[in-house]
């Protein structure tokens, strides 16, 4: 593997058919190998989970081409540690073009963002691309613009592959999905902030039993100068760097004051 001819992992959440994981393909088979290893089925909102309970099953579709009964996070640690190994693994992780947004607080929610964490806690630069197309009424929502997706990563991708930066950030994009003559380019960003109206909706079988659907009004989120939302709203893309080393030093400082947490041991013959 050399940088004029990189190897990227490609994977999502929407599962092996999905058209935007195929345009995604094609776009970086441009830029070096493409090895594309994607879960066998839908699988939008298991965020960073695991299958620890039963073996993956890996499945040749085409050339650089396979599916796996898995998570995201699933065919990213199974491509870098099993699959690529002999190959020293891929130089870099993607993860789309998810079929809807994943901003603010849905990043912690998305599979689709899960694939590019997992690339980046390998320390290999990821990138999440997701086409927004539930946003605003004023997207079109009578087809998918992955046009508009491939127009902005043309330009997004040269730089991206000559300007490194520490492999403990990874980028999460959102394109808006409306036709490429109202796209206003992109721009950089901070993650905002969803605001959520879900509620369980019960209903009752033919047996009589009890049975739940998560509903609720579309979410909606708050107006702040800056955020991947804002981009949205100005019919840009939003390119947010997020980190998957969560916890802040700093807010230890919180518990400061706090007693000591640390177990004392009892004289002998002074216990209960």
């Amino acid at each position: 593997m050399t940088s004029s001819h990189p190897h990227f992992l490609l994977t999502n959440d929407d599962g092996i058919e999905a058209e935007g994981l195929h345009r995604l393909a094609d776009l970086l088979r441009g830029f070096g190998r493409v090895t594309v290893i994607a879960p066998d089925r839908e699988r939008s909102g298991v965020s960073h989970g695991f299958s620890l309970n039963h073996p993956l099953q890996l499945k040749h579709r085409a050339d650089g081409v396979y599916s796996l009964s898995g998570t995201p996070a699933d065919c990213v640690m199974f491509g870098i540690r099993s699959f690529l190994a002999q190959d020293d693994g891929p130089d870099y992780v993607f993860s789309g073009i998810n079929h809807g947004a994943n901003l603010g607080s849905d990043v912690v929610y998305s599979g689709t963002v899960a694939g590019a964490r997992e690339g980046a806690i390998f320390r290999r630069r990821s990138v999440a691309v997701s086409l927004a197309t539930e946003f605003s009424s004023r997207f079109d929502s009578q087809r998918l613009h992955f046009e508009t997706v491939i127009r902005f990563l043309e330009r997004f991708l040269p730089e991206f592959l000559a300007r490194p930066f520490s492999p403990e950030v990874f980028l999460n994009i959102n394109v808006p999905n409306t036709p490429i003559e109202l796209f206003k380019g992109g721009r950089f960003t901070h993650i905002g902030r969803r605001i959520y109206r879900d509620h369980f909706i019960k209903k009752v079988d033919e047996m009589g039993d009890e049975y739940y659907w998560l509903g609720g009004e579309p979410p909606t989120h708050e107006p702040l100068e800056g955020t991947d939302f804002e981009a949205m709203e100005a019919s840009m893309a939003s390119v947010t760097p997020l980190r998957w080393l969560l916890p802040n030093g700093s807010d230890l400082a919180l518990f400061a004051e706090w007693p000591s947490l640390e177990t004392t041991s009892t004289p002998p013959g002074r216990g209960g």
